[in-house]
């Protein structure tokens, strides 16, 4: 826990391209890489019961190249998406 404390703190140069878009020719690169992520994310999900809100992050970073703030956002976005359907069917379900 000191390790990755001390890591965090330490200066880092910026990652990735901050103007990030999937284009006509971009995604002829990116898509597979976004797709294939997708399905490794899904699987992982589905099969080990395990929530995929912590492995869309990584799988932005790494099929897409968005940076750091960028991809804490829109997996932020995604992930509160995801939870306000899955209050609105719970709450739309006769109670058990």
């Amino acid at each position: 826990m000191h390790t990755v404390g001390i890591l965090i703190l330490r200066e880092r140069r910026a990652g990735g391209d901050p103007d990030v878009r999937l284009t006509h020719r971009s995604a002829t690169i990116r898509l597979p890489w976004l797709l294939g992520i997708d399905f490794a994310v899904g699987l992982c999900s589905g099969f080990l019961g395990i929530g995929g809100g912590f492995l869309i992050l990584p799988g932005l970073l790494l099929a897409s190249g968005t940076p750091l703030p960028l991809a804490i956002g829109a997996a932020l976005v995604a992930l509160s998406i995801f939870g306000v359907a899955t209050a609105a069917r719970r709450a739309a379900s006769p109670p058990a």
